[in-house]
């Protein structure tokens, strides 16, 4: 009787395990305490009211304390991402007290893990490049944040803001023009992730949309008379000739050594509608990579476009009207958008969205330390899709990707590349393991769909076949003209070993990258996504 009673409890303390187990492994290990109070509310609920719940001891062991009937015990499981769970109760015995046994101790464990989405494009306080900084790999990792304004075309790369979609583009809704099915009205999200304690500064690169063409070298907007103005009203740093100089210079060359190049961000116009207006909004999440539980910690920022003579613009000191500031205030400057006091484990997103209008904006973003230039211990990343303005001025270059951490073991990781054609030369893509995993020089057993010319296997849809993709390489990168890539979805697809292993404990390990091999040099707009396949949360034990 006495041990049918046990049973009957271990499956009680199991269901409550399992549960508290599950709740808790969504904040951690970011925020362990809010997962151990998350445990011990839902271990409650399940009829265990715990007054507090307890590390493991030294041996793992979790055990009734003193006159205690019951015990919770929390910590990490097996790997760092994993959430371990003891419910341990005394039970009274019916019979065994004629034996002298009057009491059990019934103990139930669960190990639950979550798998957040992955982050992509940055393992530092920096997405995008910071020219006003001397370190080189900051300074130009070779990208811009993009963003279109959403009567823009699919077609000319920002598969996720703009919603303009002709047949000849994966992902249309009809077969003449019709809606982007890959379409997000909420924008872009990007995770910034406190690794410590303190106040930081969240801040934008260049926010606006401000017409300078692609490459920079658009005559119309008078980059030249700008660099060359003797007074600029309003400018953040003082007044200071050479320093508005080297900021505004128009592109000449294009090479990596061109000062033009290094403040290029490559706002342009496409097709004739309204200038793209670009709101900011930083929200922080209840659960980590996820938007959906995200609640607004500041109040929106919101830039009109601008196009025209920038000379007379920013020579005057005038206000694009609309704007929260003079366009001298954040015309290639760093604007902070809001201070957060961060914790660790903390999760914020910087959301960006546009109107119903034709351009790409592009920017960067980071965190630091307010009221400097010191980065703070944050991740700034794209939330598991982003939008990139590849202006590399080098034929090879090679980027952040997605940081996928040892709890990817087992899985497939699937990754999403659209419109990465417009380089102007032959070029290859190879996706590269991280160099601190067990993962070898290159993953094995990659495959892809998507061969140039063919149409509909954008993510939202079905997928096409898959070929073997040797060294996890796409070769033959806009051979035979844009036409065969111009538009097109590829997906690849990596089976993680299963005893996959990577430096989680360090910010720029895990990182999984790419490698661009081109003739020439990349301007290329292009958007990525990247996922894991299995359940983002779920019970490993």
């Amino acid at each position: 009787i006495d041990v049918a009673l046990w049973h009957v409890e271990q499956a009680r303390e199991q269901r409550a395990s399992d549960a508290a187990s599950l709740a808790g492994a969504v904040t951690f290990p970011g925020n362990g305490a809010k997962s151990n109070a998350t445990a011990l509310d839902v271990a409650r609920q399940n009829g265990y009211p715990a007054s507090a719940v307890s590390p493991f001891g030294p041996d793992g062991s979790c055990a009734l304390v003193g006159s205690a009937t019951i015990r919770i015990c929390t910590g990490q499981g097996d790997l760092p991402n994993q959430y371990k769970v003891t419910v341990v109760r005394k039970v009274t015995n019916l019979l065994g007290g004629i034996f002298g046994i009057g009491t059990t101790a019934v103990k139930a464990t669960a190990t639950a893990e979550y798998l957040p989405p992955l982050v992509m494009g940055s393992p530092s306080n920096q997405y995008g490049n910071d020219p006003d900084v001397t370190e080189t790999a900051l300074s130009y990792p070779n990208f811009w944040g993009n963003i279109a304004g959403g009567t823009t075309g699919k077609v000319y790369g920002d598969a996720y803001a703009a919603n303009t979609c002709d047949g000849a583009t994966d992902g249309c809704s009809t077969s003449g023009y019709g809606q982007n099915l890959d379409f997000k009205p909420q924008g872009y999200f990007y995770s910034v992730t406190a690794s410590s304690a303190g106040p930081v500064d969240l801040q934008a690169f260049d926010p606006a949309f401000v017409h300078v063409g692609d490459t920079c070298t658009d005559a119309s907007t008078n980059l030249l008379g700008a660099s060359n103005l003797l007074t600029v009203p309003n400018y953040p740093q003082g007044p200071d000739p050479i320093d508005w100089h080297r900021r505004y210079l128009p592109v000449t060359s294009g090479l990596q050594s061109d000062p033009g190049l290094h403040y290029c961000t490559g706002d342009t116009v496409i097709g004739s509608g309204s200038l793209p207006t670009t709101t900011y909004t930083v929200l922080k999440a209840s659960v980590p990579g996820d938007p959906s539980s995200a609640t607004q910690v500041c109040a929106p920022i919101t830039y009109p476009g601008f196009k025209g003579d920038l000379a007379a613009a920013l020579g005057t000191g005038s206000t694009v009207p609309g704007a929260p500031a003079p366009l001298a205030t954040y015309f290639r400057q760093w604007v902070t958008l809001c201070t957060v006091d961060a914790q660790e484990g903390d999760n914020y997103f910087i959301q960006m969205t546009t109107d119903a209008s034709a351009g790409h904006n592009r920017f960067a973003l980071r965190g630091v330390v307010p009221n400097s230039n010191t980065p703070a211990d944050v991740n700034v990343a794209g939330n598991s899709y982003m939008g990139i303005y590849a202006n590399a001025g080098v034929r090879n270059t090679q980027f952040y990707l997605a940081r996928v951490p040892t709890a990817a073991a087992g899985h497939t990781l699937v990754l999403n590349f659209y419109d990465i054609g417009d380089a102007g030369s032959v070029g290859t893509l190879r996706v590269a393991p991280p160099a601190d995993s067990n993962a070898g020089a290159t993953f094995s057993g990659c495959q892809w769909t998507g061969a140039p010319g063919s149409a509909k296997n954008t993510p939202v849809g079905p997928w096409g076949p898959f070929s073997a993709l040797s060294n996890c390489t796409i070769t033959g990168i806009n051979q035979g003209g844009n036409a065969n890539w111009n538009g097109q979805w590829i997906t690849v697809t990596i089976p993680m070993p299963a005893n996959y292993k990577c430096s989680d404990d360090d910010p720029k390990g895990c990182w999984v990258k790419i490698n661009y091999n081109f003739a020439g040099s990349v301007t290329d707009t292009t958007s990525w996504n990247a996922y894991l396949i299995g359940d983002p949360v779920r019970l490993v034990k």
